[in-house]
């Protein structure tokens, strides 16, 4: 990054992200650790929360479903955006097909 072109922000931007998840994640947590402990229930008929794996699902799913709601509101949708996110998920990507179509090759043949 060149001086003086928007590095500072790019920081602080970073850093308010990096904040919101681990702030995000931590009252999660706290959360998720008072609905498991808790006794639910009246009189002498208390009982436990017994299906944390229902609940991690759960929140898995909102979290995709979050996630992709703000990656169509946020991200760029531009063939080089596509292009970056295609070669971080397939290690075998093929740039030029990607660019000029199957059987193509940046050479033109």
């Amino acid at each position: 990054m060149a001086a003086g072109t928007g590095g500072g922000n790019e920081r602080l931007r970073f850093i308010v992200c990096f904040l919101g998840v681990f702030v995000c994640y931590f009252y999660y947590g706290i959360l998720q650790e008072t609905i498991t402990r808790g006794d639910y229930g009246h009189g002498e008929k208390k009982e436990k929360f017994r299906y944390a794996t229902t609940l991690v699902f759960i929140q898995c799913i909102i979290n995709a479903v979050f996630a992709r709601i703000c990656e169509s509101c946020v991200c760029d949708q531009s063939p080089q955006y596509l292009t970056h996110q295609h070669q971080t998920l397939s290690p075998q990507f093929n740039h030029d097909q990607f660019i000029n179509g199957p059987g193509m090759s940046a050479a033109g043949g």
